[in-house]
């Protein structure tokens, strides 16, 4: 899959590349026309499949059998759920340094600044790391039978609702981070980040949580969650 992925990747960052060349049709006036697009195209990537990729790493570790043998070593459900989410940012750094060539290239056309370049491109991971920490916490909860098919038709619906709506406002999104000067609008950038940060963190409770052997403690955590976020 990751392979796949790549081959498709370069294939539409080829034929964008290819139609900036030939600009037969002036359909590129400016960086920020190509710079979309290609946001657009590294959108489902980032948020549909490194997801269900996290969602199937830790399904697959939750197979039986599996899931023991890991708790019987030094590994701590804790360090399991890291593990994965480092996994998932290693993969949306490589997919974005993938893209990065065409990204320089819409710089070079002008029309668009490093900052709304660099903003775009930090939510982008931000999301990916927020969607695939979804994806571990509901490939965790398959581990309760009755809720399997359950977790992988909302995961998946979940997702594709996610991309759908990125890639449909993308001229709106990279529109208003361009004209972002009050700082009010900065706050509520900054805030936004936050949230997904908190997210991130809860997901990862609950994914502990799963693992964590039913007579273990598992309530500490989210009692000190609230509390912590009240901090934040």
């Amino acid at each position: 899959a990751f392979v796949g992925v790549i081959f498709g990747s370069m294939a539409a960052i080829f034929l964008i590349g290819l139609m900036i060349a030939l600009r037969a049709d002036q359909a590129f006036e400016n960086g920020r026309d190509v710079f979309i697009p290609v946001l657009m195209v590294l959108t489902p990537v980032m948020t549909m499949v490194l997801p269900m990729q996290a969602f199937n790493s830790m399904q697959h570790e939750l197979r039986e059998g599996a899931v023991d043998q890991l708790l019987m070593s030094e590994l701590s459900p804790r360090r399991i759920v890291r593990g994965k989410l480092l996994a998932a940012a290693l993969l949306a750094l490589v997919f974005m340094a993938t893209f990065a060539p065409l990204l320089a290239v819409t710089y070079l056309l002008r029309g668009i600044d490093v900052f709304t370049i660099g903003v775009c491109l930090l939510f982008s991971f931000l999301c990916a790391l927020g969607a695939a920490a979804v994806g571990m916490a509901m490939g965790a909860i398959t581990m309760i039978k009755p809720l399997q098919q359950v977790a992988r038709v909302g995961v998946s619906a979940g997702l594709a609702g996610l991309t759908l709506v990125v890639m449909g406002n993308a001229w709106s999104i990279v529109r208003d981070v361009s004209r972002l000067s009050s700082t009010s609008d900065q706050q509520a950038l900054v805030a936004t980040a936050v949230g997904i940060a908190v997210g991130v963190v809860l997901m990862n409770l609950i994914a502990a949580a799963v693992l964590t052997h039913p007579y273990e403690n598992r309530s500490t955590p989210f009692r000190l969650f609230p509390f912590g976020l009240t901090m934040v």
